[in-house]
């Protein structure tokens, strides 16, 4: 009885582990394929996007995006940008440490962990004209002009337009069309 016991014990064990080892999984895939799509939306939301008067990014020989914080993208940027570009230039990924770094970009991603020196990026991205991307919740409220959403399984995009407007970007309404527009908070 005790074998019987044991055995039975021992084969929920491994039905249990391999569900949780299988969920774990799981969620990196969805983790990875999330920021995958989110990599080709920054490309495709560069394409609807004029800058300020006064800026010519066509000078430019590579269009630098900044990652800000954490890095939730991995090896992605790099990897997607190695056979992709933005306005039919190289892309150069760049991690940026502190706000006095943002001048180097054309686009910055705010990760989720600079929540509390959000406002110092955006001051500094707002004096450079650089575009601001994040993907965390009350983000496009505070500021941030594109931010990427996982709703269930599909990212949405929504856009500040305000603070676009504000600062002399423009944006073709065919993106608008498919975005949820925010206002500041």
């Amino acid at each position: 009885m005790h074998n019987f016991i044991s055995l039975f014990s021992l084969k929920n064990l491994s039905i249990y582990l391999t569900l949780f080892l299988s969920l774990i999984i799981q969620g990196k895939a969805q983790k990875w394929e999330e920021y995958l799509v989110k990599t080709a939306y920054i490309q495709k939301i560069t394409s609807f996007i004029t800058w300020p008067e006064g800026i010519d990014i066509s000078s430019s020989d590579r269009i630098v995006i900044g990652v800000a914080g954490e890095n939730p993208f991995g090896n992605k940027l790099n990897e997607f940008y190695r056979d992709n570009t933005i306005l039919d230039k190289p892309v150069h990924i760049i991690n940026v440490s502190n706000p006095s770094e943002v001048k180097k970009c054309h686009i910055l991603f705010l990760s989720s962990s600079l929540s509390k020196e959000l406002a110092d990026y955006l001051y500094e991205t707002a004096l450079h004209d650089i575009i601001s991307i994040g993907d965390t919740q009350g983000y496009a409220e505070r500021g941030v002009f594109f931010n990427l959403m996982l709703a269930g399984n599909k990212i949405k995009l929504q856009v500040n337009y305000e603070a676009m407007r504000r600062n002399g970007f423009k944006v073709r309404s065919l993106l608008l069309q498919y975005a949820e527009l925010i206002g500041e908070s």
